[in-house]
């Protein structure tokens, strides 16, 4: 069912894409194809770098809870579930 709810969302969202680039102009159509295949365009690098301090205490968070998750994975389902 989750499958089924991403395909239409993705239907949907693809639909409202052409939909922008049918109304949009060549300069601006170009620029959103661009976007959508991952342009890095930037016009600074100000963004980027704004980004990364929480990029930094997001990994951090991640780097002290994780471990311990993923090593009661590995021990296995039912090993896993019994430690909590």
């Amino acid at each position: 069912m989750l499958l089924l709810g991403g395909v239409t969302v993705q239907a949907l969202l693809s639909a409202v894409i052409a939909f922008v680039q049918y109304l949009a102009d060549f300069t601006q159509t170009f620029r959103n194809v661009r976007w959508l295949m991952g342009s890095l365009d930037v016009a600074s690098y100000s963004p980027i770098l704004a980004a990364l301090a929480p990029m930094a205490v997001a990994w951090a968070g991640f780097a002290m809870r994780l471990p311990r998750v993923l090593d009661l994975i590995s021990v296995g389902s039912e090993s896993a579930a019994a430690r909590g």
